[in-house]
């Protein structure tokens, strides 16, 4: 299982950063995350919860998606 539509989540994580985070500092760390690939396309987890490739954006807009609810 892979996350399907990758490039459109990264997209509206972008957005919702660009939008939404006002300090600097941290826009900044976000930024450099988003900037490794890896972090698209590794698990979240070894077993059960998002333990597959780009789980750990899936599971990264799942919590933020919440969070914006709040």
């Amino acid at each position: 299982r892979t996350v399907e539509g990758s490039d459109v989540i990264k997209q509206q994580l972008e957005q919702i950063i660009k939008k939404n985070v006002k300090n600097p500092k941290l826009k900044s760390i976000l930024k450099k995350v988003f900037e490794k690939q890896e972090f698209f396309t590794k698990p979240a987890a070894k077993s059960v919860h998002h333990a597959y490739p780009g789980g750990l954006l899936q599971h990264t807009f799942e919590v933020v998606q919440i969070i914006m609810r709040l």
